[in-house]
């Protein structure tokens, strides 16, 4: 397992200068712009058809506008934002939603994604930006998918990280438990170089790593010719009972 900070160069530690940031913005307004349209190409479809659109996709859509405005408003502080507006919330509850949105795009793809929960750990995040960088792994695994192929989402809480080591900047003591979801597909894999091009070119990845050091979690990636899988890692926390 190569974790992504190895593959990274020194002048990448974190999304610092304007242009960088106006880079990851860019793909993250795509993002909800893909989502937009996989839903509108899906309801063109059963109108085609003679069928009547699927109302459920609808909330989704409006949820997707107002993201990109959002997204807009907070330009100039995007990685910022992402780390000061954090509470609890459920990491499976996060994956369900992600999963939902991408439904159309998983289709489009032809691939399944399979969901496997042990248990629902709760971690202190910006629920909205950590379903970003979901989002972006499962865009990524899509696009490495063949036809017919699968992505496998697993979700545990361990009491170590698997081998990674969460660091971030809001320092505190060490985790006692971690959340830990794994993204595994069956694609081709890849080799050492095209991790590292991966690191530097695939969607969002950097956007996903800053994110993640903003909740002192990390993210690491294994591959072999018989897929890739990307780990993420992140402190959970307690759950209160009343």
């Amino acid at each position: 397992m190569v974790p992504l900070a190895e593959l990274e160069s020194p002048a990448d530690n974190h999304i610092a200068a304007l242009g960088e940031i106006a880079a990851e913005l860019i793909h993250e307004i795509r993002n909800p712009l893909a989502a937009i349209q996989g839903h509108l190409e899906l309801w063109r479809g059963q109108c085609a058809a003679g069928r009547v659109p699927d109302p459920s996709g609808f909330p989704i859509v409006i949820e997707e506008v107002a993201s990109i405005n959002r997204l807009l408003n907070n330009f100039l502080t995007f990685t910022k934002y992402a780390r000061k507006s954090v509470g609890t919330c459920d990491v499976a509850d996060v994956v369900r939603h992600a999963i939902l949105l991408l439904e159309p795009e998983a289709a489009k793809w032809g691939v399944r994604t399979d969901l496997r929960i042990r248990r629902e750990p709760l971690v202190e995040a910006n629920p909205y930006f950590l379903g970003r960088v979901f989002i972006n792994l499962m865009r990524n695994a899509f696009a490495a998918t063949p036809v017919g192929g699968r992505l496998v989402i697993a979700i545990d809480e361990r009491p170590t990280a698997g081998g990674l080591s969460p660091v971030g900047d809001r320092g505190g003591a060490a985790p006692e438990t971690f959340a830990v979801i794994e993204f595994r597909d069956n694609g081709q894999g890849f080799t050492p170089d095209q991790l590292g091009a991966l690191e530097q070119t695939g969607i969002g990845l950097a956007f996903c790593r800053e994110v993640l050091r903003g909740y002192r979690g990390t993210m690491a990636v294994e591959s072999s010719p018989a897929g890739t899988c990307v780990t993420v890692a992140l402190p959970s926390v307690p759950e209160v009972r009343g």
